[in-house]
């Protein structure tokens, strides 16, 4: 068909958008290759509308196609199936299967894709969305500072994004956030002193990054932390502000280049259960105050520096004196 067609001159574009609305949204865009006047009626913002009515909101395949789409199909979308989505997961891998959750609220996007797929910025739009989980080891670019608008997350995840850039200070507008997972994502630089804003953190995971710098003072303020993992970056200087996180069950700063003695302060830390300093840069001997630590179960500290001289009381603590002696310890030493 040419854009001079007799077919198109005569077919007004209400009705040629009513006939292609019938087509599914995840090949009706393709005919818009058909002509310059049919391109016209497909791209029509007031045409993803009129589609995407014509099925019903129980076809998950919408979930997959959304970053795919253009900008005015995600718009539609987001608007029309928002108040009933309140959780987003898409997980990127080899294949194409799709995963759905049997919670009416609650929408799992389990995404096994061998693409690279962005992030788009109008992730935005799900402004009712609290738990947002991506993993894609195939991505490569930014993550959209739209996404520090969404302030009813609870949950951000995004694993394996190769993002080659500083840590998202935006990220810290979301005063909402419980966990933070930003592991394997090539992030640079040091933690912003924003992160001190996340006040109800209770999970803050940057493992396997590239990630350097002092600890800021302001990750004392974030009281709520629970479990904090830090371990494979190239933070150095003390763990102090670290230390006096007094709902700590789970403090991983293994292989990094932390220095300075273990100060007395970890003895504040009567919920700790796990421990590991292995690989890093301290120096000095075990505190005593460590022997407060009653809730501990695991100490892995094997090319920490430290002194191995373990305090008495834990010494007699057969969970963690079996744990030691059986070696079990990361063997990977900091590059100098």
């Amino acid at each position: 068909m040419t854009s001079r067609s007799p077919f198109q001159k005569r077919l007004p574009r209400e009705l040629i958008q009513e006939i292609f609305s019938h087509l599914h949204p995840k090949y009706v865009l393709q005919y818009s290759r058909l002509c310059c006047w049919i391109h016209n009626c497909l791209r029509d913002p007031r045409f993803p509308f009129l589609n995407l009515s014509k099925f019903p909101q129980t076809t998950h395949d919408f979930d997959r196609l959304y970053f795919q789409w253009p900008k005015s199909y995600q718009i539609v979308y987001a608007r029309t199936k928002q108040e009933s989505l309140r959780r987003l997961q898409n997980v990127v891998g080899e294949g194409g299967t799709l995963q759905l959750a049997t919670d009416p609220y609650t929408c799992h996007w389990v995404l096994l894709w061998s693409e690279a797929v962005p992030l788009s910025p109008t992730i935005n739009l799900w402004t009712q969305l609290t738990h947002l989980q991506l993993q894609n080891p195939r991505f490569l670019g930014s993550i959209p500072e739209t996404l520090g608008t969404m302030t009813n997350l609870l949950s951000l995840s995004l694993t394996g994004f190769t993002i080659l850039a500083p840590f998202p200070v935006f990220v810290c507008n979301l005063k909402n956030l419980k966990s933070l997972s930003l592991p394997k994502c090539s992030l640079t630089g040091a933690i912003p002193p924003e992160i001190g804003d996340l006040g109800h953190l209770t999970i803050l995971n940057l493992a396997n990054n590239l990630m350097a710098g002092k600890l800021p003072e302001s990750v004392s303020q974030c009281r709520a932390l629970k479990h904090v993992d830090l371990h494979r970056n190239r933070f150095y200087g003390p763990v102090a502000p670290l230390l006096s996180l007094t709902h700590l069950n789970h403090l991983d700063v293994s292989t990094n280049r932390f220095s300075g003695e273990i100060s007395g302060e970890i003895g504040r830390m009567r919920w700790l259960e796990v421990l590991q300093i292995q690989s890093n840069r301290f120096s000095g001997p075990w505190p005593a105050e460590i022997e407060q630590c009653t809730g501990l179960l695991q100490i892995y500290w094997k090319g920490s520096r430290v002194e191995e001289d373990i305090p008495s009381t834990i010494a007699r603590n057969s969970r963690i004196f079996s744990a030691l002696e059986a070696d079990m310890y990361s063997t990977d030493e900091v590059n100098y």
